[in-house]
């Protein structure tokens, strides 16, 4: 190694700075910040659509309406720019892509509409075709199949431009045709759009790593067993990257990117030692969805996991990260929490740490934003079968002091997110072997029943809030819109937790028990016959009941009071008209009420207003 130091041990103890936490953040080499941070997004057609990609979790594709709110709480959040990405419609790939430059298509739309909703975000589109070709290839193919560079090249220009005018602030073309960078320069200067940047994916590898984007986007279908080794890097080369970068900048790039980001720090350091140019790296998909697979199994920490992941492209060298959890890393990074748990030595421990000691020191420049309730609420840390308090996300507080400050958000929990917490722990009964096999599968049954109420009471108070247009924050320092967007990310983790352990632990349990549960698509009809049956004479006259209470937003639920709708007669005491009127049943009336098979039948009693019933 060329770094040698005359230092030694023990006129030198390492460790003697990494002591105490204010000694830890004077000599903090890197910091990240939302300022760091590109959120990748993912746009289709339509309004009020919403749809989830099942390779990442958490991830969804928004149309155009619902992302302008979720970039507006990027906006909130400190997140400088968005790069956006188009779920084409089949009907209009081809193998030329014209649709890539069509001044009206959705990319030109979106641009426009999020620009003039939101001017102080930076806008970065995709300059490629995949998206757009019916084969789901990055260019122009020929016969053979081969991508043709000079003839993609004059696409990807009109595509460019098409982007520019609509007034994307960055155009990042992500192909790797050679020379296309110094002629969309070319194009853009003529057209004076001087000041439409270029960050050109420059190093971007033929990685596997791209999967679940490809999901995301519609092109693994249409892409098919091919792959993009032709025009992509081999993931073996590093010296070929640094030749990819500097021919970029040469040619007009602005900024440089590599792709993918972890597996490829050492290729963003040299970039950055040598050339000393704006560098960017892309967490992508796979990346995510690793990190998403085991923060949902328990096997990591995830806000802790998140932030240091995010934190090693800073110390490699890059001065921003494309990366899906850009939301919620800033939301991590918005509520600074004193370190105090650094106040005193701790224990030495030689090994690597357990889950449940694992303390934000793993992540120095962000350890503020760590430690402390808010994080642990979050509820990204999806709890293991062995539940404590402390991976439950209810670590007790520490007492305000006399002095303390009350608007410190660290001193609050998030009612809506404490309780969602709670509910993840009573899922958690259903994986405790300690408790009967019938009293695992209530529990998990009682969670989802919690989760309906849950949505049906608290998630619609939050969007209600929205709807009037209610943007402050509560004493925890979240605004409902930052709730909500912690609850769908947390309720889309345990939601396929809750089916996994069904299908994976609970049903084959059951099943050596000999208890099977027979899907209906497998019932005979004897057995269908015997269900509809049960449910018309058993069930139905109880979820059913004669009379509702208004007030009470669950009407079929079996646990609330039973009331009678009767009619009155003549006047009431203040020479009223009679009319109708709620009564609650005698507790001695039974739950179910026998009624002839097939349906519900109940008759109006005729009561006088005078009578005392």
């Amino acid at each position: 190694m060329s770094f040698t130091t005359p230092r030694q041990f023990p006129a030198t103890r390492m460790r003697r700075m990494r002591r105490d936490a204010f000694s830890r953040r004077l000599m903090c080499e890197n910091v990240l910040t939302p300022a760091d941070l590109i959120w990748p997004v993912f746009v289709l057609e339509g309004e009020g659509q919403r749809e989830a990609v099942p390779s990442m979790p958490g991830v969804e594709r928004l149309s155009l309406d619902l992302l302008i709110e979720e970039a507006r709480e990027a906006v909130e959040l400190g997140i400088p720019a968005i790069a956006l990405f188009p779920v084409v419609d089949a009907s209009l790939k081809s193998e030329l892509a014209e649709e890539s430059y069509n001044a009206n298509g959705l990319v030109q739309r979106s641009v426009r509409a999020l620009k003039e909703a939101l001017p102080e975000l930076g806008i970065i589109t995709d300059v490629a075709l995949d998206p757009y070709t019916s084969h789901g290839q990055d260019g122009i193919i020929d016969e053979q199949g081969y991508v043709q560079n000079d003839r993609t090249v004059e696409t990807l220009l009109k595509q460019a431009l098409s982007h520019a005018e609509a007034g994307a602030d960055v155009v990042a073309p992500s192909d790797m045709m050679d020379g296309r960078i110094g002629e969309i320069r070319r194009v853009l200067e003529q057209e004076q759009l001087v000041n439409t940047r270029i960050m050109a994916y420059s190093a971007k590898y033929a990685s596997r790593y791209y999967g679940p984007f490809r999901d995301a986007v519609g092109s693994a279908a249409n892409l098919g067993k091919a792959d993009k080794s032709t025009y992509q890097m081999d993931p073996a080369n590093g010296d070929e990257a640094l030749h990819e970068v500097a021919m970029d900048l040469a040619e007009g790039a602005d900024m440089v990117m590599i792709k993918p980001g972890m597996p490829y720090l050492d290729v963003v350091r040299r970039v950055k030692d040598e050339l000393k140019a704006p560098t960017y790296a892309y967490q992508v998909s796979g990346e995510y969805a690793m990190h998403m697979a085991a923060f949902e199994n328990g096997w990591l920490d995830a806000d802790g996991v998140i932030l240091e992941s995010l934190l090693c492209f800073k110390r490699a060298g890059a001065d921003g990260v494309l990366t899906y959890f850009a939301k919620r890393a800033a939301r991590l990074l918005a509520t600074p929490v004193a370190d105090g748990r650094d106040s005193a030595p701790s224990a030495r421990n030689d090994g690597e740490n357990s889950m449940e000691d694992r303390s934000p020191e793993h992540v120095p420049a962000v350890t503020q934003q760590l430690s402390g309730p808010i994080g642990e609420e979050s509820g990204a840390d999806i709890p293991t079968p062995r539940l404590n308090q402390t991976r439950a996300g209810i670590k007790p507080k520490a007492k305000p002091q006399a002095d303390a400050d009350l608007s410190d958000p660290s001193l609050y929990f998030n009612r809506e997110l404490s309780h969602l917490q709670f509910n993840i722990r009573v899922l958690e009964q259903a994986l405790d072997e300690s408790h009967p096999l019938l009293n695992r599968l209530m529990f998990l049954l009682i969670f989802s029943s919690n989760l309906d109420e849950f949505f049906e009471i608290r998630v619609a108070g939050l969007k209600h809030q929205l709807a009037l247009g209610d943007a402050s924050t509560g004493a925890d320092g979240r605004s409902p819109r930052a709730v909500l967007a912690e609850i769908a990310q947390i309720a889309h983790a345990q939601m396929a937790r809750q089916y996994q352990i069904l299908n994976e632990v609970l049903l084959p349990a059951l099943e050596t028990q000999r208890l099977r549960f027979r899907r209906r698509s497998d019932w005979n009809k004897a057995q269908g016959a015997w269900v509809r049956d049960y449910f018309e004479t058993e069930i139905m006259p109880v979820i059913s009941p004669i009379g509702l209470d208004p007030s009470h937003p669950f009407p079929r639920l079996v646990n609330k009071s039973l009331n009678f709708i009767v009619q009155l007669e003549g006047k009431d005491a203040f020479g009223r008209e009679g009319g109708l009127a709620i009564l609650p049943a005698p507790r001695s009336l039974p739950r179910v009420i026998a009624t002839a098979r097939g349906a519900l039948r109940a008759r109006l009693q005729r009561v006088p207003s005078s009578s005392p019933r």
